[in-house]
Parts: C-alpha cells; structure tokens; sequence
C-alpha cells in the first residue's frame, strides 16, 4: 500500500517559474542587442581600418613620386655644374643654381605638407609660439615666390598695414601662406594679376590671396578642403598637384585657432582668406 505522502501530487509555481523564464529572456534579448552593437561598431571600425590602410598607401604613392621629380632636377643640374666645370659667376651657372634653389624650396614644401598630413591623422600638433609680425612674414613670402610668378608672367602685388604681430607658431603661418601663395601661381593663367594682402579686425589678423584665375563652383567649394581632391581645374604650367594642400592649411589654421574661408566664382577668380585671432 502506497503511503499517504507518495500520493500526494507535486505544485509547481508556476508565477515564480515564469518571471524566472521572463528574467533570463530579458537579459538573453539584452546579450543579443549588445552582440549585435558591437558586431556593428567592430564592422565600422573595422572599415575605417581599410579606409585608413589605403588612404596611406595612396599618399605613400603620390609622395614617393612628387619627391622624385625635384630629387631628379637636384642631381641632374649637380651634375651638370660638376661635368661642366662652369666659371663662377657666369649667367649660366646662375641659372642653374636658381633652378637648383627651386627644387629645394619644393622639396621643403613638400616635405613640410607631408608632416602636417601625419599629424593630422596622430593627432594635434605641437605649436611653437612666438611674436609674429604676420605683415613680415607675408611679405617675406611674396618676395620669395615673385621668381615662380615671373617665370609664369604673372604679376604679383603685396598689401599690408603696419604693427600686425600676433603671438603664434611661425612655421603654421608660414606654410598656410606659403600654400594658398603656391595654389594662386599654379591655378592663374599667365598674364594675370595675384594680390596679397594683410590686414587687420578688432577680432582677427587676416591675410587674403585673391587671384585671376578659372574661379570654383559652389559644388567644388564643398570639396576644396578635403584630401586627395581633384577638382576640374589643372594647374596652367604643368606643376605638381598633390590634392592636400588646402586640407593641410585648413588643419593648420584649426591648431592656432583660427579658420580659412574661399569667396569665388566660376570665370571671376577666387580669394581665400585666413582668419587668425587677433589678442591684441
């Protein structure tokens, strides 16, 4: 005979059984949600990744070849004043010095490009701060690069005010300038006129390049300052151009605080303007 206690049937609680069973759904729905989360963001880093890898190995590309090119023309006229033996002091060892003097001004510009693009992408830059008269320095600039405006007879004029120092890096400022200067002389048609000028605001120090030029649509402005930009214009006397150069000056112009802007038109040239904050 079975006891009384076998007979007895077994209660289950069910309330407590399906809370139970709600809870682990609950958080087996929440484990899913964040898989899938980081699924997502390790798919998007992940493709930042191949963006990155090859964005380098592009601008690996263009720099290994733009630094052939004024590389080449330093060895070759060496080469020539070494096999010559010209007489110093001559008009042609003259010129071949200066060709020589602007391939080196090249390859420091663009090797002063190329390190500001790295810096770019590791991080913010450090700054060297000193007084800048930006008026000087402008003006220092011009002179150096009057001899590519007269090679490509284009006439190059300078405006500035007096007393226009600024405590900042005078590397960043020099290549900024230095930038926007080089654009105007490889974009200008011969026979057109590029003005730089300087000035000055109650909130800014501001140094202005206004060219001749083919000018830019709306559309292009958009993508002046990206890099690797191609846009329909070309550079009028076959110069190098490496699409980094306005996204190098806008980064520039962010570490010291400041800004740049374009005001241009298709047929009615173009003027790009740095804005630096004026502490005095």
């Amino acid at each position: 005979m079975k006891s009384e206690k076998a007979r007895k049937p077994v209660l289950l609680n069910t309330d407590s059984t399906q809370a139970e069973l709600k809870l682990k759904y609950t958080e087996l729905r929440r484990l899913y949600k964040d898989l899938l989360q980081r699924n997502h963001s390790l798919s998007i880093t992940n493709e930042q990744l191949l963006l990155q890898n090859r964005e380098k190995t592009r601008f690996m590309d263009i720099a290994s070849h733009d630094l052939q090119l004024p590389l080449s023309a330093i060895s070759m006229m060496s080469e020539t004043l070494l096999k010559r033996e010209l007489p110093s002091g001559t008009p042609e060892e003259t010129r071949i010095f200066g060709m020589i003097q602007d391939a080196c001004l090249e390859l420091k510009s663009l090797l002063a490009n190329y390190t500001s693009a790295n810096l770019s992408e590791t991080g913010r830059m450090k700054l060297f701060l000193s007084v800048v008269d930006i008026g000087q320095l402008a003006a220092a600039l011009v002179n150096r690069y009057a001899h590519f405006a007269a090679k490509k007879n284009l006439q190059l004029r300078f405006n500035t005010t007096e007393n226009l120092q600024l405590h900042t890096d005078r590397e960043c400022c020099a290549q900024i300038i230095e930038n926007l200067l080089s654009n105007a002389i490889k974009y200008t048609e011969p026979g057109k006129t590029i003005t730089v000028s300087v000035s000055s605001s109650k909130q800014h120090i501001i140094v202005a390049v206004a060219d001749d030029g083919p000018g830019i649509s709306k559309e292009e402005q958009a993508l002046l300052f990206k890099r690797f930009q191609k846009l329909s214009a070309r550079p009028t006397g076959g110069e190098l151009s490496t699409g980094l150069g306005l996204s190098i000056v806008k980064y520039l112009a962010e570490q010291l605080a400041g800004s740049i802007g374009v005001e241009s038109e298709p047929g009615k040239g173009s003027v790009f303007t740095l804005y630096l904050p004026n502490e005095q």
